[in-house]
């Protein structure tokens, strides 16, 4: 599981807490095309789905069970390292 320590309390699950846990290991494919058709859905026009913030702070709040729309509410510091730990699941593969 990864983690993010955050400047700002974010509710997850309907707790506050400053640290973002990631279960990336969780994700099913249903829940990977969803956020596709989620960040479409929101106007996101990026012709490959994996380099859209939108789509990589939806798959954050997936994996974390944030709200996204909180999740892109935190200081632009923590937003970029939960994006930093999208990216390490989305493009990490060997």
């Amino acid at each position: 599981m990864k983690e993010v320590n955050l400047t700002k309390e974010i509710l997850v699950n309907g707790e506050a807490t400053k640290l973002l846990k990631f279960d990336f290991e969780k994700i099913t494919g249903r829940e990977i095309i969803s956020a596709e058709k989620k960040a479409r859905m929101l106007g996101d026009q990026t012709p490959s789905i994996v380099y859209s913030m939108t789509y990589q702070l939806i798959i954050a709040g997936i994996a974390s069970g944030a709200n996204m729309e909180d999740i892109k509410d935190l200081p632009g510091n923590d937003v970029l390292d939960v994006l930093g730990e999208v990216n390490s699941f989305l493009f990490g593969r060997n």
